[in-house]
């Protein structure tokens, strides 16, 4: 490594891009792209990419380098070359993204009906890590999804935005305006959703937000469930309920 900086920037750029070192210190030789200007990182990404497969076998580790180099145009760059490739190479890429750029919005907009259900999940999950709790507006949609993993990808969002936000007895802290209709669609999935996952999730995350004017539905799923992990997920929840 200490050899490096006396490498043009297209040599250093192909040798940290193809480097095979643990994670730690993959991760530590790719943010030294950052010294560089990055037109010239983003001009020596394009000749490597020049002669990859989007499938091939060292397409998805450049791909990964490239991503912890925490650089937004070569984030675009290396995501553009993942989705060029199989399904699970882009959605590992999505988990990965760091920068809140035009081209990753539009991306995500359009993945987040992706046909393979890890890229449409990962591509949720990259919409509200870069764009923040706004993003939750524009997602209500995916509740009444016609696909199981994407009503559960909602109830997982709710979950994640408005866990912490309880007083001190572990009552939530929402203001009316968004908690009557987060309550009323959890009521819905916990009630009639056809996948099971989903109900089990909205029950754990009505437990979760500390959601207690659905105490009553929570009860009737412990007590009349015939599926022993709704109940349990009942009992979790209402246990998280303030006494």
């Amino acid at each position: 490594l200490r050899r490096i900086p006396s490498l043009g920037v297209e040599e250093h750029v192909l040798q940290v891009l193809t480097a095979s070192l643990p994670p730690s210190r993959l991760s530590r030789l790719a943010r030294s792209l950052r010294a560089h200007p990055t037109a010239e990182v983003l001009a020596g990404f394009t000749l490597l990419a020049a002669d990859l497969e989007p499938d091939g076998p060292w397409t998805e580790g450049v791909v990964r380098v490239a991503l912890s180099a925490g650089i937004a145009e070569l984030q675009d760059v290396a995501v553009h070359l993942a989705a060029c490739g199989p399904p699970r190479g882009l959605a590992r890429a999505l988990y990965r993204v760091h920068s809140p750029t035009p081209s990753m919005r539009r991306w995500l907009l359009e993945w987040t009906e992706h046909p393979d259900p890890n890229v449409a999940k990962a591509a949720v999950r990259a919409r509200l890590n870069l764009f923040g709790a706004r993003e939750l507006v524009d997602l209500a949609c995916l509740a009444d999804s016609p696909r199981a993993e994407l009503r559960l990808e909602w109830v997982r969002l709710q979950q994640n935005a408005f866990r912490d936000r309880l007083d001190a007895e572990g009552r939530s802290t929402l203001g009316h305006a968004q908690r009557a209709p987060l309550a009323a669609t959890l009521s819905r999935l916990i009630r009639a959703d056809p996948d099971h996952a989903v109900r089990e999730l909205a029950l754990y995350t009505a437990g979760n937000i500390g959601l207690t004017e659905l105490g009553d539905e929570l009860g009737r799923q412990l007590s009349g469930s015939a599926d022993w992990r709704i109940r349990r997920a009942a009992a979790t929840a209402l246990a998280e309920f303030p006494a």
